[in-house]
């Protein structure tokens, strides 16, 4: 082996230093650059792939509990039509254990069943729990899985930079949990990720020359809710609690006004915006002389409880609150960072809301509930009676199945998809009552001859001429003898 020259040594030495403070200047111009648009990119896909994640848990547990809670239907049915009373009993706490369940999902996230069960139900909870366990556990493995992939990736400081030494992946997630808790906050994001996807056009009854912002509304739902606002007189701000009449779930109502609208003879156009970072929500109705200017709308929680909007009318139908000249556009610091739901709230239901007060009645109407099963061989008849032009909200849940595979499906009924297309491929074989709504679905007719109506889980509709609603499920009427299971309904007509 040849021996190194002085100058040669030098020279290698000198290298081999440069490469150290090399390296060092990386890790550290890494460790600083946490708020590169580059990262901020990786950790909002990453946040998004663990929120899915969560997301689907929250799914497999709940479908856990309602398949639970069809098994529990289905034997309350068979003992009812046995009569035999021990089996009924059993049934009955069936479906408490498992309503109980649901419920405790939605205010907890949890899905908990209770320690002492009956000895003959043992079984059937043991298999949820089951199936429980294994959620539970592909739900961790996914996450590790995720956190393994972007700790490396996200995790840019000294003491983590070597992913070769020995818990290397443990250090990272450690740093990483640490590093998403601190940078969750807006003040130590990035200014990139602190923009909001800009506002976009939910609806609109006409074109304008210029929009005027009439009013923005936040609605914190804890499930789907059909809210109905009169835009004509909102001079302040109004923040409301209401309880729905059908769920008896509590949601919340704030109304900012910003223009003053000038009811007209002839309906101005009118637009809803969205108001990022809130969800959007679904539009049933827009303002109009024949409604007497309300707005009603669909709010759907989809992974977050806070939803909202923004209602623009033509300028010309408008004129400014006291003291306030122009108004936010869409997008501003004052539209994109809405106030949060105060905890105080005002004690009286005010108009602007359809709803019922804690412990007070429905408001004027028809309001009936009724048990639609799978196997009915004729219409259901409700017994409410509409005029023509009227609405009616009819609510659904529950699970069916008119299929020769036994698949379970809500009021939705199949949707014609690769995994249910051969329901639709031969109309002899599974033959529907309307060829335009799905196979399987919930119907409502007004009778004797009226147009039928698909209903999902909440739907409201029109009556198209004077008569008794009836319901009745998607399928020819000989193609029911294996259908099995049942909804419950729940018809709403206002006068």
């Amino acid at each position: 082996m040849k021996a190194i020259g002085f100058s040669n040594f030098f020279a290698l030495s000198f290298l081999i230093c440069i490469l150290a403070v090399s390296n060092n200047f990386v890790i550290h111009t890494m460790a600083a650059d946490q708020g590169s648009p580059q990262l901020q990119e990786l950790k909002a896909e990453y946040v998004q792939k663990r929120e899915a994640l969560n997301k689907t848990l929250a799914q497999d547990l709940a479908r856990i509990a309602s398949d639970g809670l069809t098994q529990a239907q289905q034997m309350q049915s068979k003992a009812k039509i046995s009569g035999n009373i021990t089996a009924q009993a059993s049934a009955n706490a069936a479906i408490k254990i498992y309503t109980e369940a649901a419920e405790g999902l939605k205010k907890t996230g949890q899905l908990q069943f209770p320690d002492n069960i009956r000895h003959d139900l043992q079984n059937m909870v043991a298999a949820s729990r089951n199936v429980q366990n294994d959620c539970l556990k592909k739900h961790t493995d996914a996450l590790k899985a995720l956190d393994e992939e972007y700790a490396p990736l996200l995790v840019t400081s000294k003491q983590t930079a070597a992913n070769d030494q020995p818990g290397a992946i443990d250090q990272q997630r450690e740093e990483l949990a640490k590093l998403m808790t601190t940078t969750s906050t807006p003040s130590n994001t990035n200014a990139a990720t602190k923009q909001v996807a800009a506002a976009v056009q939910i609806h609109a009854s006409g074109e304008a020359a210029q929009w005027r912002t009439i009013l923005h509304a936040e609605i914190h739902v804890a499930s789907i809710e059909i809210i109905s606002i009169p835009i004509t007189g909102v001079t302040e701000k109004k923040q409301t609690e209401n309880q729905s009449y059908l769920t008896d779930e509590v949601y919340q109502l704030k109304l900012t006004p910003f223009n003053v609208f000038n009811p007209e003879a002839q309906a101005p156009a009118f637009r809803v915006m969205s108001l990022p970072p809130l969800q959007p929500v679904e539009v049933i109705a827009m303002p109009s002389l024949a409604n007497n200017w309300t707005l009603e709308i669909r709010a759907r929680p989809h992974g977050s409880p806070r939803l909202g909007f923004s209602l623009e009318v033509d300028a010309n139908a408008t004129r400014p609150l006291p003291g306030q000249a122009e108004t936010p556009a869409i997008g501003s610091a004052a539209t994109t960072a809405p106030d949060k739901p105060a905890t105080k709230v005002q004690a009286k239901q005010p108009e602007s809301v359809t709803g019922r007060v804690p412990g007070g009645h429905p408001p004027a109407g028809v309001f009936s509930t009724f048990q639609v099963t799978a196997r009915t061989n004729k219409p259901i008849s409700t017994g409410i009676n509409v005029r023509k032009g009227m609405r009616v909200r009819i609510v659904a849940s529950g699970n069916w199945s008119c299929s020769p595979g036994g698949e379970m499906t809500g009021p939705e009924g199949y949707p014609n998809n690769d995994r249910f297309f051969r329901y639709y491929m031969n109309p002899q074989n599974n033959p529907r009552l309307a060829l335009t709504a799905n196979y399987g679905a919930l119907l409502a007719r007004i009778q004797p001859d009226g147009k039928y109506h698909a209903i999902d889980s909440d739907t409201i509709i029109e009556a198209d001429r004077s008569g008794e609603i009836s319901l009745d499920i998607n399928e020819g009427y000989d193609a029911r003898r294996d259908n099995k299971g049942n909804l419950t309904v729940q018809v709403f007509a206002k006068p």
